[in-house]
């Protein structure tokens, strides 16, 4: 539970960049510089937006377990406000993750950052001498392209949306629309700002140079304008490779995980 009232969780809050620079505070220093400490660690991180009491709950996954003293002096809240909830609660959730079998049914939560990737160079255009391009990041706002993308990467990390599919009489015969059991809420941009230096973040990776689409350099501040677009995925799944599942339960789902995306929550049904 972070204090709203600290002026360093004030700071965070408005810049994910050094949200990302706390967080990773409370881990150990890879030896190797050039390590995305983030990924080995799998530090993955959520911020709800409503206050608890007075409040922000902040979620946490790891494999290494965090040193929660090496944040600054009252930015964890002494008290919650509820007798329901500790101000620092730290569960061991192997035994729950080897038990995810193929065919259980989760309730889920996922704060996404939904994007596709424009301009980017294929195979076959290298080849024919075209100069390679990463590309950039667009934002889906409308919401059934937020939703083809939660079903993508749903294939890609072993689970399936539960839905309903049903017929109705069309021009040319009869039409089969499928519904999924999915809410998708955007909840604005999330900005930061990147220093040049980059060495002397800890745990950077080469995922802070993604962004949705609106990375842009401004010349009265050094360092690089960070811009994503946040939705929250709220829904029912139901786990078809667990395997696949397990592992994108641990990395995370899809892009900004550095900076507080890709978190699957998840909740077994009935």
């Amino acid at each position: 539970m972070l204090n709203p009232r600290n002026r360093n969780v004030a700071r965070d809050l408005a810049d994910c960049y050094q949200m990302h620079r706390s967080i990773m505070s409370m881990f150990p220093t890879m030896a190797e510089p050039t390590t995305s400490a983030r990924n080995d660690m799998g530090v993955l991180f959520r911020v709800e937006q409503e206050l608890r009491g007075n409040s922000i709950i902040f979620i946490l996954q790891s494999k290494v377990e965090p040193n929660v003293d090496m944040l600054p002096s009252g930015y964890v809240n002494e008290s919650s406000g509820s007798n329901s909830i500790a101000p620092v609660s730290i569960k061991n959730i192997d035994s729950f993750v080897n038990h995810i079998n193929a065919g259980t049914t989760y309730r889920f939560r996922l704060r996404a950052n939904p994007t596709w990737k424009t301009g980017t160079t294929s195979k076959e255009e290298r080849l024919s001498g075209k100069q390679k391009s990463n590309g950039k990041r667009a934002a889906l706002s409308r919401e059934q392209d937020r939703i083809d993308w939660i079903v993508r990467k749903g294939l890609e990390n072993g689970f399936e949306l539960l839905s309903v599919a049903f017929t109705s009489p069309g021009r040319r015969g009869e039409d089969v629309k499928t519904i999924y059991n999915v809410r998708t809420t955007g909840l604005g941009e999330v900005l930061g700002r990147k220093p040049r230096d980059r060495k002397s973040v800890p745990g950077s990776s080469d995922e802070t140079s993604s962004n949705n689409g609106n990375e842009h350099q401004q010349s009265k501040k050094p360092g690089k304008q960070l811009s994503f677009y946040s939705v929250v995925f709220e829904g029912y799944l139901r786990v078809v490779d667990k395997e696949k599942f397990r592992m994108g339960f641990e990395n995370g789902i899809g892009p900004a995980k550095s900076f507080g995306f890709g978190l699957l929550s998840i909740a077994p049904v009935g």
